[in-house]
Formats: C-alpha cells, structure tokens, sequence
C-alpha cells in the first residue's frame, strides 16, 4: 500500500473521524429509541450492523476516490518523466538547439493506466526533420509502467524503451535502459521524487535525477546528469519542467543546456499538447570573460565619471 505522507491526509483523517463520530451518535440514537419504544435487543443490534455496513460503504467511496486521484497523477508524471528523458536524450546526443520547439500531442487514459505522445508533422531540430511516437501502458503482473518509442532524427533512428515502478510516498524509479539515437546508444536511468498537494492528493511538485552513460565504449563511459522540477497547475491542467544537463566535466565546455517544457493536460485525462526546448548555456570559462568584462567596463566608467 502507498504511504501518502502529509499533514493534509492527517486533517482529513481528523475530519473523517468527527463525521463517523456524528454518524455513530445518531445511531446510537436510533438504536436507542428502538430499544425503548420497543424494548427489542434484536432490533437494536439490526440498526449497528447497518451502521456499520454505511460506514465502511463511506470509507471505500473516500478510497477509491483517492485511488483514483492519485492514478491520474501517476499517468500523467510518468509521460512527462519519459518525455523529459527523451528530450534530453536528443540534446546529448547531438547538442542543443534554442531555435527548434518540439511539439507533441499527447493522451492519457486514467482508468487504462495509459500514456502516449507523438510530435506533430514539420518538426525540427538542427535544421534536420524529427518524428516521434511513445506508447506507455501499467503492466499490473510487475507493478511497473513500461514504454516504447520509435521515430527518426534526419536520415537516422531514435528509439527507447523503458520501464518505471512507484513506490512509497510516491517515489518514481527508473531502471536503467537503453536510448539508441543516430546509430549510438545511451543507458539511462533516474528517479522522481513527487510532493503531493495535500488539499486533494494530487502530485503537483516532483524533482527528478537522470544519469547518461556511453555505451560505444567498452566500459560505459559517464556523460553526465540531469537535474530539475515538474510542475502541475491542478486548476488550469497546465504542466511545466526545467531540467539542467550538466557533462561529467562540469565545466560546460562540452556543452550544458536547459531542457524546458510546457504542457497542457486535462484533469481527467484525455488529450493533451506540450513543446520541448533544449537552449545552451555557456561555459564557466566564458561566464567567467564576460564578468570580467563588465566589470572592467563598470569601472571605467565610474573613472570617467
């Protein structure tokens, strides 16, 4: 069973138990007067079990509602964790591109357990045409969702498939699996770590971790990571996520970039849109020249002045 720790689940509890306490008095109440309008035992233990049979009636409605709740938010994570990883997957591979906005359709199905998104024709990147299309569905005998995607960059193939598990309060985990984009292939894998809103128990606040390793070589060589928050606006569906590529040498001469994310995903599932952008960030060493500079200007002029 999946822990939901929050201080909103514990005010609900409190709530829950003033309104089965309100339920039981009144009862209790019936059951009395049962009793001394007729003084029949068996009418009164008649009138317990029907309370108590409401009561747990009312308890699996709260239930199921929450499970339901939590279903949609774990359908919609998951895609935007599995399109946060291919997007990034395309600025490793080939570098960013602050000109070029991926656009996608997507859909989810709640009660299917189910993700898809594919890119809308005419997309580019690098000036080269890009196709995409990801299907992912719960496998309810493993407990995990699983996906695979198929598409092109140019003349070459991208491809990815892959699985992830929640657990805990909840906690996304995704074991490492192969990228294979222009003929080189990437193992990949990450975790999500989500904040649900404790008003209604949905996930509106995640930060997620990727780590990309070469797999040309002999040993896997260590490429770097990614870092970043997912946003959910549950009032107007709205989904955003900035992630950060940081290269194993830290120093962004091989280049860093900022992989963003705008979406728009209905409250109960169904069609969505988002856009994927991958913009460059400059190296230290430059960050560096031009701060100096600046501050070589700043001071000239306070001289002339």
């Amino acid at each position: 069973m999946r822990r939901w720790a929050h201080s909103g689940f514990r005010e609900k509890e409190i709530k829950m138990s003033s309104a089965a306490f309100a339920i039981r008095r009144w009862s209790l109440s019936v059951g009395t007067a049962v009793v001394l309008g007729g003084r029949n035992r068996a009418n009164f233990g008649i009138a317990r079990k029907v309370f108590i049979l409401a009561f747990a009636a009312l308890l699996a409605g709260a239930a199921g509602a929450k499970a339901s709740q939590i279903t949609l938010a774990e359908v919609t994570e998951t895609m935007m964790s599995v399109a946060s990883k291919e997007g990034t997957a395309l600025g490793v591979a080939l570098g960013p591109d602050a000109s070029s906005l991926l656009q996608f359709s997507s859909f989810v199905d709640p009660n299917a357990r189910t993700f898809s998104f594919t890119t809308l024709p005419g997309q580019h990147y690098l000036g080269m045409a890009v196709s995409l299309t990801t299907v992912g569905v719960y496998n309810i005998g493993l407990g995990q969702y699983t996906w695979n995607a198929a598409g092109s960059v140019g003349a070459s193939s991208w491809s990815d498939s892959g699985s992830a598990v929640w657990t805990g309060d909840p906690t996304e985990t995704i074991p490492e699996h192969t990228v294979t984009l222009f003929g080189h292939s990437y193992s990949v894998r990450g975790t999500v770590e989500t904040s649900p809103d404790p008003t209604n128990d949905r996930i509106t606040l995640s930060k997620g971790d990727f780590v990309f390793h070469d797999l040309a070589t002999p040993n896997p060589k260590f490429l770097g990571g990614t870092s970043g928050t997912d946003k959910y606006n549950i009032t107007t569906g709205k989904w955003t996520f900035d992630y950060s590529w940081t290269p194993a040498d830290k120093d962004c001469s091989d280049p860093c970039f900022d992989m963003g994310a705008v979406g728009q995903q209905g409250l109960v599932g169904g069609d969505g849109t988002f856009a994927i952008k991958n913009s460059p960030v400059p190296e230290t060493s430059s960050l560096f020249l031009l701060c100096g500079g600046l501050a070589i200007l700043f001071s000239r002029h306070r001289l002339r002045s």
